[in-house]
C-alpha cells in the first residue's frame, strides 16, 4: 500500500489566554482551560486570526459610523450604537457577542482581552523559535500567547520536512485568509515550484539527534521510508493524466479503467432517473459555526431612519362579470389550476366548488386543490 504523507500550513496566527504573566518565560507557559471538560463547549478563551486585510490594518476610528442594521466591523467601518461587536460582525450583549475576540473597537462592554489590538503588536514584534520552528509573542497587558508561520519559516519547513523527508506534497487554509498580501501562499508556490522530481524510495539524510534545531533539519530520529508503487506492465488507462505518477488509478469498484459499458458523455441524468427535477432540488445551506448562530439569533437589529414614502393605493379587483366569460347553469366549466385560482381571487367559486357567474351557478368539471393566498 502506498501512504503520501503532506505538510499543512495554516494562514492564520493562533492566540492562548496564559494562566499568568508569562513575560520571563513565554513558551512552555501554562494556558487556561480551552473547552470544557465534561461538555466539550468552547471558552472562548482561544482562538485563530487570519492574515486578511480587515486584520492586518490597523482601525482609524476617525473612518467608523453608526451602524443602523445591527452589522459592524472593519469591513463595513461601522460601530455598534449600543453593546458589544463580536468576531462574526454582529451587535448584541449576549456572552458570545462580548467575549472570544470581541471587536473593542467598534462597540462598548466587551468581557474579554482586545485580540484585534494585541495582534497588531504581535504581528510587529514577533520573535522566531529556531528549535520548535515558529513566530510567537507573549502580550502581557492582555495575556495573550501568540503563534504563527511567516513566509521565511514556511520556506525552512520545506528545506528541512519536505524536501527532506519526500514528502508527497503540502496543502493550506486557506487561500482566501492570505489576503492581505498573499506572502505565505507566493512563498508556497516558489517552493513547490523549486523542488525537483525523481524522489528516490528511502531519504538520502538523517538528523544529527533529536534535539536539533530547525536550521540544521527535523528531530525525531530517523527518515521514514517511502514505498513507490512499482509502474504499471498495463497500457495506461485512459484515466492516466501523467505516465510518471508514481501510483495507478483506481476506481472504487476495484478496476483500472471504470465500470465498463456505464461511461457516458452526455450531460443530464439517465432516462430511469426518477429523483427531482433542478428546479425541485433543494440548495445545500453552508454551515454556520454555533457561536454565530446564536449571536445571530440574539442580535437586536437596530431601526434605521426610513424615508417618507407615498402610502400605495390599493389595487382595485374587478367584479367577477367583467373577467368571466358567459355561461349557462348547464355549462362545466373548462378545468385549470389557474382558471380556479381566477375564480378563486374574485371570489367566484365558494367552498363546495361552485362558480357563481352572472347570477348563475355550475360545478367545475374536476376538483384540484389550489394554493390560496
Amino acid at each position: 500500500m502506498l501512504i503520501i504523507v503532506i505538510v499543512g500550513f495554516a494562514y492564520y496566527a493562533k492566540y492562548f489566554t496564559t494562566k499568568g504573566d508569562c513575560s520571563a518565560n513565554p513558551l512552555g507557559c501554562p494556558i487556561v482551560l480551552a473547552e470544557d471538560p465534561v461538555t466539550g463547549k468552547d471558552l472562548l478563551t482561544s482562538g485563530a486570526y487570519t492574515f486578511e486585510t480587515s486584520h492586518m490594518t490597523p482601525v482609524d476610528p476617525a473612518k467608523l459610523t453608526v451602524s443602523y442594521d445591527g452589522t459592524c466591523g472593519p469591513e463595513k467601518l461601522t460601530k455598534c450604537a449600543s453593546g458589544c461587536c463580536s468576531q462574526y460582525g454582529n451587535c448584541g450583549t449576549s456572552p458570545e457577542h462580548c467575549s472570544g475576540a470581541c471587536q473593542h473597537a467598534f462597540g462598548t462592554g466587551c468581557t474579554d482581552p482586545d485580540v484585534a489590538g494585541s495582534w497588531q503588536k504581535a504581528s510587529k514584534n514577533g520573535k522566531t523559535d529556531t528549535k520548535a520552528g515558529g513566530q510567537y509573542y507573549f502580550d502581557p497587558e492582555n495575556r495573550l500567547f501568540w503563534t504563527w508561520d511567516t513566509p521565511e519559516l514556511i520556506s525552512k519547513k520545506f528545506e528541512h520536512i519536505v524536501k527532506r523527508y519526500k514528502l508527497g506534497g503540502v496543502m493550506a487554509w486557506s487561500l482566501g485568509e492570505d489576503s492581505f498580501d498573499w506572502s505565505h501562499v507566493k512563498q508556497m508556490a516558489r517552493e513547490v515550484k523549486a523542488i525537483k522530481s525523481g524522489y528516490t524510495s528511502t531519504a538520502q539524510s538523517k538528523p544529527a539527534s533529536a534535539v536539533q534545531q530547525i536550521e540544521s533539519g527535523p528531530v525525531d530520529g530517523e527518515a521514514p521510508e517511502i514505498e513507490i508503487a512499482p509502474a504499471s506492465t498495463k497500457p495506461a488507462s485512459s484515466t492516466e493524466t501523467d505516465a510518471k505518477t508514481p501510483y495507478n488509478v483506481v476506481w472504487v469498484d476495484g478496476t483500472m479503467d471504470g465500470p465498463a459499458g456505464d461511461v457516458s458523455t452526455e450531460p443530464g441524468a439517465p432516462e430511469y432517473y426518477e429523483g427531482p427535477g433542478p428546479e425541485q432540488q433543494e440548495v445545500p445551506a453552508v454551515p454556520v459555526p454555533a457561536q454565530q448562530q446564536q449571536e445571530e439569533a440574539s442580535t437586536p437589529q437596530q431601526a434605521a431612519p426610513l424615508p417618507e414614502i407615498e402610502p400605495a393605493v390599493p389595487e382595485q379587483v374587478p367584479e367577477a362579470a367583467s373577467i368571466l366569460p358567459e355561461v349557462s347553469a348547464d355549462d362545466d366549466l373548462p378545468f385549470s389550476p389557474e382558471y380556479e385560482a381566477a375564480l378563486r381571487a374574485v371570489g367566484a367559486v365558494d367552498d363546495e366548488g361552485m362558480a357563481t357567474v352572472r347570477g348563475r351557478a355550475c360545478r367545475l368539471k374536476r376538483r384540484v386543490k389550489v394554493a390560496e393566498e
